[in-house]
């Protein structure tokens, strides 16, 4: 412990509150209560709200689902009460919104009107905005065995010219020839 109050496992000069060093260095909650469905060792975040008053902001909680099983489920404040937001199941899938993910990724939210130009997911491209730029899912697989995988169709939503300030946009379906998009 230095004289500024950090704390250092594996190192006598910590920079940080805590700081841990070695090879692979890991950090340990263990619950040594039986296992019940929802309960599990947390990280919580605090600070202070406007009043100065202590508050929880967030939390990551491991959740034990049964001896061998368990999820990591992501938590935030809204309004004085904390939500989940996110969840990992011991099965990998992820679920937003969703506390039960029944596949790969599951996003659960309001319905947002088509006026907003606001989805439920947005995939946004960081180019320039330029014709042709903007954002796209591909759909595929695995194309030589199972060791290299491509997308064999693509979604795109993208800008139809380069004026500044003008949002025109188009949608494109686009799929694979035997060796090109």
């Amino acid at each position: 412990i230095t004289s500024a109050g950090n704390v250092g496992i594996g190192t006598t000069s910590p920079s940080d509150l805590l700081e841990v060093h070695g090879d692979t260095p890991t950090l340990k909650l263990r619950d040594t209560s039986d296992y019940a469905s929802e309960t599990g060792p947390a990280i919580g975040f605090q600070g202070k709200d406007s009043n100065e008053n202590i508050k929880q902001f967030s939390t990551i909680r491991g959740i034990s689902q049964s001896a061998d099983n368990g999820q990591i489920a992501f938590d935030t404040r809204t309004g004085g009460t904390l939500f989940e937001r996110m969840r990992i199941d011991s099965s990998g899938n992820v679920g937003i919104g969703d506390s039960s993910p029944n596949t790969n990724l599951v996003v659960k939210g309001a319905s947002n009107s088509l006026t907003t130009s606001v989805g439920n997911i947005n995939v946004i491209s960081t180019d320039s905005a330029a014709i042709n730029a903007g954002g796209s899912i591909g759909l595929g697989g695995f194309y030589n065995g199972t060791s290299n995988s491509i997308p064999f169709a693509n979604l795109h939503g993208k800008k139809e010219n380069e004026t500044g300030n003008n949002a025109a946009e188009y949608f494109a379906i686009a799929t694979r020839n035997a060796s090109s998009g």
